[in-house]
C-alpha cells in the first residue's frame, strides 16, 4: 500500500500512521510522520492514528459513561439539554442534510472547564459555558474530563505535525489552543438495519466544521468516508487507534489544499453504536485566513479571512437553524 492508501489492485485503504514519533524529540521520527500527513491531507484528509498515547482505561472509561448517560430515561437527559453547545442534543435535533430530516442519534457534548464568571462565559460566547453534568452518575464527570484532558494533549501533538507539514513552526497553531473552543461529543446511534440512506441517516453526509476532529468508535461499524471518485467506503474500527479528519476549518486555513472530507453514519447492525468525537478548535478569537504556504498567484486565497469563533457559529445555524447559540 502506498503512502496515500492506494493498494495494489487500485482498492482505497484509509492509511494508519503510527505518530508516536511526534513525542519523541527526534528530528527524523518527527520528520516520518510529518511526511505522512503532508501525502494523505492532500488526498482524503482521513487517517487512523495508533501509538498516540492515550491510555487505553481513559478511552475504556468514556465508553463506559457514554453507555450509562444514554440508557438513562429520556426526561432525565433532558435535564441537560443542550445551551450554548453544552448538554443533551435528541434524536431529530441535528440536521445534516435538509433533504432527509434530522439524524437518527443522540448526543451529548461538553467542553472545556471556565468558571461562570469567566469574560467568554458570561459574553454567551457559543462553546464556551459551564458544562451541565448529569446528576446520579457517580464517576461521568471525572470519565469525560480525563478523556477531555487526554485529547487535548492529543490533538495539539498532532496540529504540532500538520504545522510542519505545511512549512509552519512546529508551535504555530499554539496560541489558540490555552482556551480553546473544543469539545467532547458523546454519540449513540441505535440499530438501524432496514434504514434507506435516501431518506434517513444515523448521520447524514456532512464534513466536520472543525479544525481536526479525533473519533473513538465501538466495534460495531457504521462509519464511511466519500472518496474523490464518488464511492463510499468504510472506516472500520480499528483496535487501539483513533481516526482523525482533518475540517472545513483546516481546509479554509489551507486555500482547499488539505481537504476536508465527506463522511455519513449508518447503524445497520443488530446493536446499538457508541462512538466519542474530539472536536479540536482553537479559541474564539483566533484568526483564520489562507496561510502562505498554501497560496501563489496560480492559487489565490478561496475564502475570506476570520476567526474561529464566526466560522463555528456561521456552521452551527447550518444544521441547527433555531438553536440558541
Amino acid at each position: 500500500m502506498d503512502g496515500l492508501g492506494r493498494q495494489p489492485d487500485g482498492a482505497f485503504q484509509i492509511p494508519i500512521i503510527d505518530v508516536g514519533g511526534l513525542r519523541s524529540g527526534d528530528a527524523a521520527q518527527i520528520e516520518a510522520v510529518v511526511a505522512q500527513f503532508r501525502r494523505i491531507c492532500t488526498d482524503t484528509g482521513f487517517f487512523y492514528v495508533a501509538n498516540h498515547g492515550v491510555p487505553e482505561p481513559t478511552v475504556a472509561g468514556i465508553f463506559s459513561a457514554a453507555a450509562r448517560f444514554f440508557e438513562q430515561p429520556v426526561s432525565a437527559k433532558e435535564r441537560i439539554t443542550m445551551r450554548q453547545n453544552r448538554g443533551y442534543d435528541g434524536f431529530g435535533k441535528q440536521v445534516l442534510d435538509h433533504s432527509i430530516g434530522g439524524d437518527f442519534k443522540e448526543s451529548a457534548l461538553f467542553g472545556v472547564e471556565l468558571a461562570p464568571d469567566h469574560p467568554l462565559v458570561l459574553a454567551g460566547k457559543p462553546n464556551y459555558a459551564v458544562n451541565p453534568w448529569p446528576e446520579g452518575l457517580p464517576g461521568f464527570r471525572a470519565a469525560v474530563s480525563a478523556y477531555f484532558a487526554a485529547l487535548h494533549r492529543l490533538s495539539r501533538q498532532l496540529l504540532n505535525g500538520l504545522a510542519l507539514s505545511l512549512d509552519l513552526p512546529w508551535d504555530y497553531f499554539e496560541a489558540g489552543l490555552d482556551e480553546p473552543m473544543s469539545s467532547v461529543r458523546l454519540l449513540h446511534y441505535p440499530s438501524h438495519p432496514g434504514a434507506d440512506p435516501a431518506r434517513e441517516m444515523g448521520a447524514a453526509a456532512h464534513t466536520d466544521w472543525e479544525l481536526i476532529s479525533i473519533l473513538a468508535q465501538d466495534q460495531t461499524g457504521g462509519l464511511e468516508i466519500q472518496l474523490s471518485s464518488g464511492e463510499w467506503i468504510a472506516a472500520s474500527p480499528v483496535p487501539g487507534t483513533f481516526v482523525v479528519n482533518l475540517g472545513d476549518m483546516m481546509a479554509r486555513w489551507t486555500n482547499d489544499h488539505y481537504a476536508s472530507t465527506l463522511h455519513r453514519v449508518m447503524n445497520k447492525s443488530e446493536r446499538d453504536r457508541y462512538s466519542v468525537v474530539f472536536f479540536c478548535d482553537p479559541a474564539y478569537h483566533t484568526p483564520v485566513e489562507c496561510l502562505p504556504s498554501c497560496t501563489s498567484a496560480e492559487r489565490p486565497p478561496r475564502y475570506k479571512p476570520t476567526i474561529v469563533g464566526e466560522h463555528l457559529a456561521e456552521m452551527w445555524h447550518k444544521s441547527y437553524p433555531t438553536a440558541v447559540a
